[in-house]
């Protein structure tokens, strides 16, 4: 559709080198505002400047959407809806839309960050979306993150799929095709590789479940290995 103003200007006489690009920040010419609760709140008044941009095409001018000051978003990466990229995240190739927030120090690539997520550690060719939290200094690599799940800590999510309220925390990992949903908790040390984590089963300890599924109230613990059965508490 036809723009009928602009937001923002891009600074093109003070650009800088960054990964092999050429970034320009970015500077609001008028208010950005969303809507609150009770009144409007005011996401960057008019002459502030912005985050880094390669192109305009990186930054909405509709909608509260907004890039904060050191942010670095480029390589067609797209900013919309009323998204928040704070301070220092670095997010390339990548749309982050609705109310999704990419919290400072954040590295997102190759990614789909929407609807209220939030991530606040890496986030690499994987869609983060419903209200799922990446927090800390989690990682998370091809991957789905949604609902209301969360992966935080030094918890590392690779190749798999982590939904409902299910969390993914500690130093646990979790890898090869795995589905954790549910109410599942998967903490500590604990390994899942190819595994079934549903319903309220824990894995926790340095336990580690290969190709296996765990359900209803079980809890896998201490040093145990569970390989190729099916675990159900009651």
């Amino acid at each position: 559709p036809e723009r009928y103003y602009s937001k923002y200007e891009i600074l093109r006489d003070e650009g800088i080198d960054y990964k092999g690009k050429t970034l320009y920040p970015i500077r609001a010419l008028v208010d950005v505002t969303r809507n609150g609760s009770a009144r409007d709140v005011v996401v960057a008044k008019a002459g502030e400047r912005g985050g880094y941009v390669e192109d305009e095409n990186n930054l909405s001018h509709y909608g509260a959407c907004w890039i904060y000051p050191d942010a670095k978003v480029y390589g067609g990466s797209r900013v919309d809806g009323d998204a928040q990229v704070y301070r220092s995240a670095d997010v390339e190739c990548c749309v982050v839309k609705d109310t999704a927030v990419v919290d400072q120090h954040s590295q997102v690539k190759d990614s789909t960050i929407s609807d209220h997520a939030l991530v606040s550690g890496s986030a690499i060719h994987s869609r983060v979306c419903g209200k799922a939290r990446i927090y800390d200094v989690a990682y998370v690599e091809d991957s789905v993150i949604r609902d209301r799940a969360i992966v935080e800590d030094t918890a590392i999510v690779r190749g798999s799929q982590v939904s409902g309220n299910a969390r993914v925390k500690g130093f646990a990992i979790v890898k090869d095709d795995s589905y954790i949903y549910g109410d599942a908790d998967v903490k500590d040390n604990a390994i899942v590789t190819n595994g079934r984590i549903h319903d309220n089963a824990v894995i926790k300890d340095r336990a580690e479940v290969e190709y296996s599924e765990v359900m209803a109230s079980a809890v896998v613990k201490d040093n145990a290995k569970v390989i190729n059965c099916a675990v159900i508490g009651f």
